[in-house]
């Protein structure tokens, strides 16, 4: 009996380990690391409601783009797509359940403004697996920086929430945006690097297969390193947020991994995000 038990524990912390890794998770509450950033140090307000809208506007794109592209991810994500197969049935239905949540969310901010950008950004973000990403076969890297642009957009959350800003703010939000943009395209062509023969046979122009697997690692350290240097020019009188800069050795430790054939490198470039905000707080320790 104790036997079953553990292994029944086992089996259930196994799954959900996987689920955290396949599931969407990893980039959902990479968006709310980016939320809170611009809540908490930029507009030095935090707000539950916000923080939630953020998980539960990205969670639904990543799990519907999961499910759409079971056959193409048989080739390069074996097992995230043996994963995403147990869900059968209820994938849909989780997809529906976080929708109403974000939903009540959205009638609870009671905000028009906030309701209109969140309802615009879901939209465009679940035809992205339809109808946008198939652009990438006609315009190199499009779906890369369509990505991006959802990482970089989700940096305006807040400030809709909240209201207008104060003095210098809006300036400080407009580069942490561009920041977080420039970062999410990384971390996209990143991650591409696993999809390149899916995306070889469906002719995405990726970067990957533009220009093959170890160029393009050599090409995104040494872009990693331009961006480390923008987190230090931007936010020159904000220490925290220069310390982003540092999001270039988590960066580089992914590529090496990637470059040795290990999946542990994608997952690490997947929770790039997750880990910003320890970064802000080391001058507050």
């Amino acid at each position: 009996m104790k036997r079953q038990q553990t292994a029944s524990g086992g089996n259930l912390m196994k799954f959900l380990w996987k689920e955290f890794i396949f599931g969407g998770h990893l980039q959902s509450l990479g968006a709310v690391s980016i939320v809170f950033i611009a809540s908490y140090f930029l507009l030095h307000r935090l707000s539950l409601i916000v923080l939630g809208l953020a998980y539960l506007l990205f969670y639904p794109l990543y799990l519907y783009n999961r499910f759409k592209e079971l056959a193409h991810d048989e080739t390069g994500n074996r097992a995230r797509t043996a994963h995403i197969k147990r869900y059968g049935r209820h994938g849909y239905s989780l997809i529906f359940l976080d929708l109403s949540l974000f939903g009540a969310l959205l009638i609870l901010a009671w905000n028009l403004q906030l309701a209109i950008f969140a309802l615009g950004l879901l939209g465009a973000g679940l035809l992205y697996t339809d109808l946008f990403k198939g652009i990438t076969a006609r315009i190199p890297l499009f779906k890369d920086f369509y990505v991006a642009l959802f990482f970089a957009l989700i940096v305006f959350l807040p400030l809709l929430y909240y209201g207008k800003p104060e003095g210098d703010e809006a300036v400080k939000l407009l580069f942490f945006s561009l920041f977080a943009g420039l970062e999410a395209l990384l971390m996209q062509n990143t991650l591409d690097i696993k999809d390149v023969e899916a995306d070889r046979l469906r002719g995405l122009k990726t970067l990957s297969v533009l220009m093959g697997e170890k160029r393009s690692i050599n090409l995104l350290a040494a872009l990693n390193l331009v961006a480390s240097f923008a987190a230090i020019v931007w936010f020159r009188k904000t220490i925290s947020l220069q310390l982003l800069s540092l999001t270039f050795f988590e960066s580089l430790a992914s590529l090496a991994l990637i470059k040795r054939r290990r999946y542990a490198g994608y997952i690490l470039e997947s929770a790039k995000f997750l880990i910003w905000p320890f970064f802000c707080l080391i001058p507050y320790l």
